[in-house]
């Protein structure tokens, strides 16, 4: 383990497979934490943890769960059909708009309300009163 980077894959998948040993039925794929966040440019890449999740998929039988900014079914829909992941975890997106699915589904894709990847549901939780706050969403207490 390398203190600036954290575990790498190849220690990860190492991990996940004995994980898997030991009876966890199912994996949920992220990284970091608040004190070691990644450059900016970095942590704004849609999808980061996609190649994480198929680098640990390809070492276990169980299911595997990808997150990472996944903000549109169709995003959704190619990580499962490139078989990156067994699922996919969507998160700010849903924040954003909680009927992005049923939209999708009933072909209102125009009417969603899109996240636009500004970190403010991220940057308000870490906040001492641990409200989230999203800067489309005025449900969400929108600024």
């Amino acid at each position: 383990m390398n203190s600036w980077t954290g575990v790498t894959l190849t220690e990860t998948r190492e991990i996940a497979a004995l994980l898997m040993e030991k009876g966890v039925d199912i994996i949920s794929v992220s990284g970091g934490v608040a004190e070691s966040r990644p450059r900016r440019d970095e942590a704004m890449k849609q999808g980061r943890f996609l190649e994480l999740a198929k680098g640990i998929k390809e070492v276990v039988q169980i299911p595997v769960i990808a997150v990472g900014k996944i903000m549109s079914l169709e995003q959704a829909e190619r990580v499962l059909e490139e078989g990156r992941a067994d699922l996919v975890a969507i998160c700010r997106a849903l924040i954003a708009d909680p009927e992005l699915i049923t939209k999708t589904l009933e072909n209102r894709v125009e009417e969603i309300r899109k996240c636009i990847e500004c970190g403010e549901c991220v940057a308000t939780l870490m906040k001492d009163d641990m409200r989230m706050r999203c800067s489309v969403n005025k449900e969400w207490g929108r600024f």
